[in-house]
């Protein structure tokens, strides 16, 4: 039974390569050293593309201006950072990046959040920068808003009385005395329709 080899010839000197196929291929270790000459191959070819900067890990996709996710404005980010009642507060420390659910408050351009006790409060006072995500349903599909800014810890009575924050409802029945503020530093949401299925 023959065995059929379906090849690229890259360049002008591989071609003295097509001579040895029907020999290489009639018995099986030529036809590994077929294999191994091909990857050999191969190898030379994507290291020549790595040294011209191409990145062989790089596999994002990428959309035209037409199949982007449709950006809600700054505005509508905010409307919808007001209606929400629970977030997920993206934090790092030193062990890398962890992530919390808390409710909020959002007065004049500043998220508000409650906190009890516990590594969190440590973590947010050694590395202050930190993301906020909420997101939910529509009518046809879904959105996300996402806040990065740095994260302050309300030390003033008069401040953490005038915001509100103290009376904030929370869904644990921890004691939650701890209370924060996050100054944006970039606001940003998109939303998008269900797939069909």
């Amino acid at each position: 039974m023959g065995m059929r080899f379906s090849f690229v010839i890259s360049s002008g000197e591989d071609a003295r390569d097509v001579d040895a196929v029907h020999t290489l291929a009639k018995n099986k270790w030529g036809v590994k050293r077929l294999r191994a000459r091909v990857a050999n191959r191969q190898n030379r070819c994507m290291d020549e593309r790595v040294e011209q900067g191409f990145n062989p890990y790089y596999r994002v996709r990428r959309f035209d201006d037409e199949a982007k996710l449709p950006a809600l404005t700054e505005a509508e980010c905010w409307e919808r950072l007001g209606e929400a009642e629970v977030a997920r507060l993206a934090v790092v420390d030193d062990g890398g990046a962890d992530i919390f659910p808390v409710n909020v408050l959002v007065r004049e351009g500043v998220v508000y959040f409650r906190s009890a006790p516990g590594g969190k409060i440590v973590d947010l006072t050694a590395h202050p920068g930190v993301a906020v995500e909420v997101d939910g349903r529509h009518a046809t599909g879904w959105w996300s808003v996402v806040v990065r800014g740095a994260a302050r810890r309300l030390n003033d009575d008069e401040e953490i009385e005038a915001v509100g924050i103290a009376a904030l409802p929370t869904l644990a029945p921890t004691n939650k005395w701890n209370y924060f503020a996050i100054t944006p530093t970039a606001v940003t949401g998109v939303h998008f329709d269900t797939a069909p299925s």
